[in-house]
């Protein structure tokens, strides 16, 4: 009734003499055992290098999609009071190949792995109509690779940096009102990503030490929806963080003033889409630029 006095729709929700639709009544079960077994070998070829691969299998709970927006179309093949509409575990298999190296007298370090994922009953917030619902969208497979550096030539300065692929797709969908199809991008998955942190020491003449660090990183467009709305794509994704540190002589004690998003770069970072429930498309923003002052003391 409040809700229909604020303008919203009387027909968009069920009869509010009937609260099972919004939230079920009864106790709601449910039950499940798993086994998720890892198994890895590693291989030294020299001292500084490591060779590794594994196996893992994942799993992660099903539940319930707790209703207190949208009404639960009623189940005519359950009991009332088993109504609560649930979703199933989510599965995954994982192989894993890479190598960590230190080379040159330990001033780089040189990190790769590749991965192979394949889900099953991948669960996906999926909204409908008004309400948001947890789903088993069906099975999908995770494929890519990173490669982590660092670079420490001197005290003076060092440099880390990372690149990573992702091809991230689904193989088999379970949704048949098509709002997921095998062309749809998974959400908040990032096909490219990129790090870069310069960090430059300066040796003061009573031990203390001046430490000025950059961050840059990237994250190539990616959906925020499941739905793939064109509107809630993020857009490639820049960011710079940056901080300026003065460590006391044995780090007794440090203070540190930094940024972070100094550019104020602003992209999509979550949303949801109500065209078809209450005629609304929102969006949420990452967070603007942020500055910060850090006092530091060891005991």
């Amino acid at each position: 009734m409040l809700l229909t006095k604020l303008g919203t729709p009387a027909f968009l929700f069920p009869d509010p003499t009937d609260l099972s639709q919004f939230y079920p009544t009864g106790e709601q079960k449910l039950s499940f055992s798993n086994v998720s077994p890892r198994v890895g070998i590693e291989l030294h070829p020299t001292e500084r290098i490591m060779l590794y691969g594994s196996f893992s299998k994942g799993f992660k709970s099903g539940g319930w999609t707790t209703r207190v927006s949208a009404p639960v179309p009623p189940d005519p093949t359950k009991p009332a009071d088993k109504q609560a509409p649930s979703f199933n575990p989510e599965k995954a298999d994982t192989f894993e190949i890479g190598f960590k190296s230190q080379l040159f007298d330990r001033m780089l370090q040189v990190n790769a792995a590749a991965f192979y994922t394949d889900y099953k009953g991948i669960q996906i917030q999926i909204q409908r109509g008004i309400g948001a619902s947890f789903e088993n969208a069906g099975n999908a497979r995770i494929k890519g690779f990173e490669v982590e550096t660092i670079f420490a030539p001197s005290r003076v300065f060092r440099v880390s940096a990372s690149a990573g692929y992702i091809d991230a797709y689904y193989r088999r969908i379970n949704d048949p009102s098509g709002t997921i199809t095998l062309a749809s991008r998974l959400p908040r998955v990032p096909k490219w990503t990129a790090t870069l942190s310069p960090e430059f020491n300066v040796f003061l003449a009573n031990e203390g030490r001046v430490t000025l660090r950059a961050d840059y990183s990237y994250k190539s467009t990616m959906a925020a929806d499941a739905e793939n709305t064109p509107e809630l794509f993020s857009g490639n994704v820049s960011l710079v963080n940056a901080s300026l540190t003065y460590s006391a002589p044995g780090d007794d004690w440090s203070l540190a003033i930094g940024g972070n998003n100094v550019f104020n770069k602003r992209y999509i970072a979550n949303g949801v889409n109500q065209l078809n429930g209450t005629g609304l498309l929102s969006a949420v923003p990452n967070r603007p630029s942020e500055y910060y002052a850090t006092l530091r003391f060891k005991f």
